[in-house]
């Protein structure tokens, strides 16, 4: 069965780099990964302009069970079984979209976390740049391109400052899918889109 995709046709337009989506699945797995945290995947919107074509398509990037790969954002809702949700970066974080996505795309390839997505279920865990679960890939891309455009658009120190308030909320460790909420200076909430 097919998800109803009327929402976020009529939202998608607003949906940029370092956007992100966040899934809370009903599977086996899934439910598994909720007992820990709200929500069970993210990814992280990618803009693939020349690729977008006149239906403007969207792409997601994130960390799944291949490794680290891109894909559209359309069919993932089109077959998800659960809810999906859309946080989008907040506008003060603008010049870090470029960097973020940069970051992001130098990472393909990359494989799989399962062995830091088990400790993390038994407590959080240091990144780790070598491989990648969900969550810790979609936060460790914000912060790496925060950390850029500070350096190199000069984003303002306070807002700076805040992406860190945040951070330190989950102790600079990996993060969990529903750590997105304690992320509220990062993204605002978008709404349901499945």
């Amino acid at each position: 069965m097919k998800n109803d995709t009327t929402t976020y046709e009529s939202l998608k337009s607003q949906f940029h780099t370092g956007d992100l989506i966040v899934f809370a699945g009903s599977g086996i797995v899934s439910g598994a990964i909720r007992l820990f945290t709200e929500f069970s995947h993210v990814e992280t919107v990618i803009r693939l302009l020349d690729y977008e074509g006149e239906e403007k398509r969207r792409f997601i990037i994130g960390a799944d069970r291949g490794g680290i790969q891109v894909q559209l954002l359309s069919n993932v809702l089109e077959s998800y079984d659960g809810e999906i949700y859309w946080y989008p970066l907040c506008d003060d974080l603008d010049p870090a979209r470029r960097y973020l996505g940069t970051w992001a795309f130098s990472q393909l390839g990359k494989s799989y976390d399962y062995a830091g997505l088990f400790k993390n279920a038994l407590g959080r865990v240091s990144e780790d740049a070598d491989a990648f679960f969900c969550s810790e890939f979609a936060f460790m891309a914000l912060r790496t391109g925060c950390d850029m455009a500070r350096i190199c658009e000069d984003l303002k120190r306070d807002i700076y400052l805040k992406v860190y308030a945040d951070w330190d909320a989950i102790e600079r460790k990996a993060a969990w899918p529903g750590d997105i909420k304690k992320f509220t200076n990062c993204y605002r909430f978008g709404g349901k889109l499945v």
